[in-house]
C-alpha cells in the first residue's frame, strides 16, 4: 500500500490506510539542539521525544521542540523558510529526514511507494523552490518516491 506525505515549511505530515481507515501523523517541522549527555538522552527516550542524533550532537524534533526550546527559554530552529530548505541551518536536509522518518513510520512492504507532495514556486519571491526537491535524494530506505508540486490556489 502506498503512503502520501506532505512536506511543508510549518508541518510534515504523514498519510497511510490502516484498517480500511487513513491515518495522519503530523509533526511541526522544527527541531531544537539539546545536550547531549546520558541523563538527556535517556529523558527524551523515555519521554517518547523524536529525535535525531548527528555528529554526537542530539536534537528534538517537532511539537517537542517547541516545548524543549519555550522551557529552555531557546529559540526552536527550523530547517525550511519560506518553501525551500532553510540555507541557514546546516542540519536542515537530515533533521528533515528524520522528520520525515516520524510521519511516515517504516515501510510496512518493501519498495513502498510514497507520493510526497512540497512547494511550489513562491508568488512573492524571485526565487524557485528548486532546493526543495532535493528532499527527493533523502532515500527512505525500502520506499519509493515520486514528488508533486503544490500549486497555488487562487493565483
Amino acid at each position: 500500500m502506498a503512503k502520501g506525505l506532505d512536506i511543508g515549511t510549518g508541518n510534515i505530515v504523514g498519510c497511510q490506510y490502516k484498517n480500511d481507515k487513513l491515518v495522519f501523523r503530523s509533526y511541526r517541522n522544527v527541531f531544537v539542539p539539546v545536550d547531549p549527555n546520558p541523563v538527556v538522552r535517556n529523558m527524551l527516550k523515555k519521554s517518547g521525544v523524536p529525535s535525531v542524533e548527528l555528529e554526537g550532537k542530539i536534537y528534538a524534533l517537532g511539537e517537542h521542540a517547541i516545548e524543549l526550546a519555550s522551557a529552555f527559554q531557546s529559540k526552536p530552529h527550523r530547517p525550511m523558510a519560506r518553501g525551500v530548505i532553510n540555507p541557514q541551518e546546516q542540519k536542515a536536509l537530515p533533521i528533515i529526514k528524520a522528520i520525515i522518518g516520524e510521519a511516515l513510520g517504516q515501510p510496512e512492504t518493501e519498495n513502498e511507494v510514497v507520493f510526497y507532495s512540497v512547494p511550489a514556486d513562491p508568488v512573492d519571491a524571485q526565487f524557485n523552490a528548486v532546493l526543495t526537491l532535493a528532499i527527493a535524494s533523502l532515500k527512505i530506505v525500502g520506499s519509493t518516491l515520486n514528488f508533486i508540486i503544490t500549486p497555488h490556489l487562487g493565483h
